[in-house]
């Protein structure tokens, strides 16, 4: 099973306006998104990239095509469906109103993987999260302490790491 990684939110109004969460977890870097609503509090699903080839055109040659970060935002009945079809992944701990789960979608590289988890991490504060093999296994803020920052990750994608 490829990782996946949820945040679980108590309330629907903890999940974050778009602009600032990817301020926070990716400072100042070109992005394509499609998102269902304007409005996360509304959306049921946003599909996020940092669009590479803008800071370094080297991208193009290197990737090919970004992989794309599928975020579904589960509540109500989405919701209940999910746990009902996850029941043996879902630990007890994960009693939420809300769920984001996120998956990257085609080729990545080691990089791509540090901007899904810089989204993860942007959420600790707000949220519970889990990384999803197996199982759901809780991540606290320590576990998500050695990623790159955005400063870091800005320069990695300049420079074509």
């Amino acid at each position: 099973m490829e990782r996946k990684f949820v945040v679980a939110f108590d309330r629907n109004d903890q999940l974050p306006e778009r602009r600032e969460w990817l301020s926070e977890a990716w400072g100042d870097v070109p992005t394509t998104h499609f998102q269902s609503d304007e409005s996360m509090l509304d959306s049921i699903f946003i599909d996020l990239k940092i669009n590479k080839w803008e800071l370094n055109a080297a991208w193009s040659s290197r990737q090919g095509l970004a992989p794309i970060i599928r975020i579904e935002i589960l509540r109500d009945e989405s919701l209940v469906e999910f746990v009902n079809n996850h029941a043996s992944l879902i630990c007890d701990e994960v009693d939420a109103k809300v769920l984001m789960v996120f998956e990257l979608e085609g080729e990545s590289m080691d990089v791509d993987f540090i901007i899904l988890m810089r989204l993860v991490a942007a959420l600790c504060g707000r949220g519970r999260c889990y990384q999803w093999a197996e199982k759901l296994e809780f991540l606290d803020e320590k576990a998500l302490a050695d990623l790159p920052s955005s400063v870091e990750l800005k320069d990695m994608l300049i420079t074509c790491q």
